[in-house]
């Protein structure tokens, strides 16, 4: 069932609907809920999110770039081929905190101290990125781009970065046990060690 402008504003929560092809600028979001909904070419840069829920929902090809999450709950929510760059995703980071991203910009975003564990990240633009103090353990970043990501104090034990490109990480300041690594990372870093291959 389509879900309109309209009765977004009226209502608070909703169940198996999509909001489709909305430039959501005016769009009153904050402390809504969203069960099973779909998202497809929202537009809504800047938009208010704090306090809202999504659970089991899909973002498909929308601009939710510097979302505020203050407060937000996301359980299973993936999204897909949209652009969200600079969110600090920190606000929304509690214990039932789980999302998945595919084919995402997630540039300068913040993830700090989020328990991640077992995210799919991949085919992303994660380009300065902060995972400082995740829990990403058995985290999936096939494919993604992680151009000047930070990680200090990430735990990052089972993950497989072995076809992400361009990161540096420090074995000193992150838990790597079992992390999978491509072969120029690994090289990376046993070249910091003094090792000469």
């Amino acid at each position: 069932m389509e879900l309109t402008l309209d009765a977004l504003h009226l209502g608070n929560e909703f169940e198996s609907m999509t909001l489709r092809g909305v430039d959501a600028a005016r769009a009153e979001f904050a402390g809504k809920s969203f069960y099973d909904c779909e998202f497809v070419g929202l537009a809504a840069m800047q938009v208010d999110l704090n306090e809202c829920v999504f659970e089991d929902c899909r973002f498909f090809q929308c601009d939710l770039t510097i979302a505020s999450l203050r407060g937000a709950n996301l359980r299973g929510v993936d999204f897909r081929n949209c652009k969200l760059m600079g969110i600090d995703w920190s606000p929304a980071g509690g214990l039932t905190f789980a999302v998945s991203f595919d084919a995402c910009i997630l540039s300068h975003c913040l993830f700090t101290d989020l328990r991640m564990k077992e995210t799919q990240i991949t085919n992303c633009k994660a380009h300065e990125a902060s995972f400082a103090g995740v829990d990403l353990r058995g985290a999936n970043f096939a494919g993604t781009d992680l151009r000047d990501a930070r990680f200090l104090e990430t735990n990052l034990e089972g993950a497989d970065l072995s076809t992400a490109t361009d990161y540096v990480i420090s074995p000193e300041d992150n838990r790597l046990r079992d992390t999978k690594f491509s072969i120029e990372a690994a090289l990376a870093l046993v070249e910091r060690f003094g090792v000469i291959v």
